[in-house]
């Protein structure tokens, strides 16, 4: 008996143990937290040239010392990552030399021992940082991005040496992250790329290796990627397991989880190496309210627009108000947002000093960084609180923001909607935190790992120091010129803005009702000049505000050339059935189509809706005109009754007279009188259809027929003459 009480003791400690055992083992795909690594990241700003590689050297040499110090370093035995995160210039290309200058640096010993080195690149990469990303031991594209062609990029100003080639080609073969075949034909079009399939698997040839593959043990399969004399572009949807270069998004957490970096020894360089040209943006409202009204915000989408193409690659703004207009904010937040999706990578930086409150708090959260005083608030109730109905309509705006910067959109949805209660959620096998309400908790695809942490209050938004516990922030800055020091930029830069007295005629015509009147007068002008034959003041004065009209919406941002292109040619549809074609039909109805459309397409920044947002400013862009038609009809029958019997009604209201006053009007206004050649006869010396020239006792004259179609030589005889308006017949009395 005592035997078998000991034989079951000693299973049952078999069993704790191997139990322990289990749970001290991490899941299978679950990173030990003991392997995590630390990491420190530099941005460096393209063109890589050779006045700024000095600094850029020392700024690595200086990133090798601060790695050296990671304390994980020791504990693990792995190296932690030195990571360049290359942000694209379009415009310019870097400088051969300067670029061997870095690689050689990065592929020297004492680097490689201390770290290992990443490349993140992004955007089209057609210069001479390729050498470097070779020259580092891990590279990331992010989605999108493409590579060369190399030697047929504008800005390359020398030949493929064979220095340079050979340079290429040993770090090509030191680091292998992309076939050598690939390489070449970036370099050099003459090379033709294949993809083939081998007995061996895939592998990538020029033209020449895969005629020797084909001559030898030959491949069961080919792919042209490109062909000889034909520059050659790699882009990340052409990447495959047989490539060691890997598409990753760029943002911090991605990389974070890729790279299995410990969260608390992830550490960014305090300045963007390379040139750097910064602009300031204020979003401060100078009422008591603190509330951004449309004008200012559409103002402000303008000027970061314009930045943007002007070469401008850091943009500051500095937020302190309380909300603003919710369609104009998220104009401004996805302006923001794709500023790094229009060929060149722009850094933009908010900085709030007091309060982002509501809508205010999405235009920081577009932003790459953030930064907030210590006494600063982000999110909570401002002045413009969303019903229910809006919430739900613009959470579709929001997700697409909320991707573009790689976060979850339920922090957006806090920062507008205080009621809304979102949590921390840890996952369980790969340790990574997000930010969910429940309805974004529930459209995840593995729900049984996340695990819920701490509720995050935003009723009343949230504190410096909330955020920065969130990850949405660094340290807490006191102003604007310590963010930009922080940057090492210079702090007493100046916020980018037009001259007061411009910028206040501007923020004028933005009002709505601006645009309104100008509309109305305009129209109202039309109707009067169609009523008077040859052009008047009335005419003047409608063609004046059209193009006041058409400024305001320009203005807004809301006025491409289609509107425009609409427009000009409905009014021209309109000249022709009034002045050419007798009565009023398709050219008519189609130019009262097309003036009307453009009109409508001038006052929104879509041509189809979408989503209830823009079905709701559609319906406003549609009454704006049909109220300036109505505006046109109760003004004038206003003016025709109180103002009837007097000069300035006769002017401004005149009378609908019978064909008698016409033809008189018409002939007092017209600068030169044929009424002596009426019942003359001619010959036409053009064709009549039914405008043309005619002859008449060796003078020419403009004329046109009685509505017949007259061949050239043949007589005709004057049957009407209006001032300088001649009809002619070929009907001879």
């Amino acid at each position: 008996m005592t035997g078998i009480l000991t034989s079951r003791r000693l299973h049952t400690l078999l069993c704790l143990i191997s139990s322990l055992a289990l749970l001290s083992t991490p899941l299978q795909g679950q990173p030990n937290e003991d392997d995590r690594r630390g990491a420190l990241l530099l941005q460096v700003q393209l063109p890589i040239e050779l006045r700024s590689i000095d600094d850029l050297v020392q700024s690595v040499n200086h990133a090798v010392e601060q790695l050296q110090k990671i304390p994980a370093t020791a504990e693990n035995g792995q190296r932690p990552y030195l990571i360049l995160r290359f942000i694209n210039n379009a415009d310019r290309a870097s400088a051969y030399e300067a670029c061997n200058v870095l690689a050689q640096r990065l592929a020297h010993r004492d680097v490689t021992t201390s770290c290992e080195t990443v490349t993140l690149l992004s955007g089209s990469i057609q210069d001479h940082v390729l050498l470097v990303a070779l020259a580092s031991q891990q590279i990331y594209l992010a989605p999108a991005t493409t590579l060369g062609p190399i030697a047929t990029s504008k800005s390359d100003q020398q030949t493929l040496s064979q220095a340079m080639l050979d340079d290429y080609l040993r770090f090509t073969a030191a680091n292998q992250l992309l076939p050598k075949a690939i390489v070449l034909g970036l370099l050099d079009p003459a090379q033709g790329v294949y993809k083939l399939t081998t007995d061996q698997g895939i592998t990538y040839a020029t033209q020449q290796e895969r005629d020797e593959l084909s001559q030898s043990a030959g491949f069961t399969k080919e792919q042209t990627l490109s062909e000889p004399g034909s520059p050659f572009e790699l882009s990340t949807r052409q990447l495959d397991n047989s490539i060691n270069t890997r598409v990753l998004e760029q943002s911090d957490a991605a990389l974070k989880a890729k790279l299995n970096i410990a969260a608390d020894l992830f550490f960014k360089g305090a300045t963007t190496v390379g040139e750097i040209r910064p602009a300031l943006v204020d979003l401060v409202s100078r009422s008591t309210a603190g509330h951004l009204t449309a004008a200012d915000i559409n103002e402000k989408t303008k000027l970061v627009k314009y930045l943007s193409e002007t070469g401008h690659n850091w943009i500051g703004f500095n937020i302190d108000c309380s909300g603003g207009d919710y369609p104009s904010i998220l104009e401004l937040c996805n302006t923001i947002a794709e500023l790094n999706q229009r060929g060149r990578d722009v850094r933009t930086v908010a900085f709030i000093q007091n309060q982002a409150l509501e809508s205010a708090a999405l235009i920081a959260l577009a932003c790459d960084e953030i930064f907030l005083s210590k006494q600063a608030v982000i999110g909570g109730p401002g002045n413009q609180p969303l019903s229910a109905d809006e919430l739900i309509d613009i959470l579709p705006p929001l997700k697409k923001i909320s991707e573009d910067k790689h976060l979850t959109w339920s922090i957006f949805a806090a920062m507008i909607d205080p009621s809304l209660p979102v949590h921390v959620y840890r996952h369980r096998l790969t340790g990574v935190q997000q930010i969910f309400c429940m309805d974004q908790y529930n459209q995840q695809t593995e729900l049984e790992n996340w695990k819920k942490q701490t509720l995050i209050d935003g009723s009343d938004g949230f504190t410096q120091s909330e955020v920065q516990q969130l990850g949405l922030t660094n340290q807490p800055l006191a102003s604007m010129a310590e963010v930009l020091d922080h940057f090492g930029l210079n702090p007493t830069l100046e916020p980018h803005s037009k001259r007061p007295w411009i910028a206040a005629i501007e923020r004028f015509a933005m009002n709505p009702w601006f645009a309104s009147v100008m509309l109305t007068i305009g129209m109202y002008g039309l109707f009067i000049e169609m009523g008077t034959p040859g052009l008047s003041i009335p005419g003047i004065v409608a063609l004046l505000c059209f193009a006041l009209f058409l400024w305001s919406k320009e203005l807004n941002g809301t006025v491409d050339a289609l509107e425009v292109v609409l427009i000009v040619v409905g009014i021209l549809c309109l000249a022709v059935e009034i002045f050419i074609i007798p009565g009023f039909g398709i050219f008519g109805f189609s130019g009262l189509g097309l003036i009307f459309v453009g009109l409508v397409l001038a006052s929104q920044t879509f041509i189809i809706p979408q989503n209830s947002f823009q079905i709701d400013s559609m319906v406003d862009s549609v009454a704006t005109v049909i109220f300036s038609v109505l505006g046109v009809i109760v003004l004038y029958i206003g003016l025709t009754r109180t103002l009837s019997d007097t000069r300035l009604g006769h002017m401004l209201a005149p009378a609908r007279s019978d064909q008698q006053q016409q033809a008189d009007t018409q002939w007092n206004e017209s600068l030169v009188h044929w009424d002596h050649l009426m019942g003359s006869q001619g010959v036409t010396i053009t064709p009549l259809s039914p405008a043309g020239k005619i002859q008449i006792e060796g003078a020419i004259y403009d004329v046109i027929s009685d509505g017949k179609h007259v061949d050239s030589g043949s007589l005709i005889e004057v049957v009407e003459v209006t001032g300088s308006r001649m009809v002619v017949s070929t009907d001879i009395s």
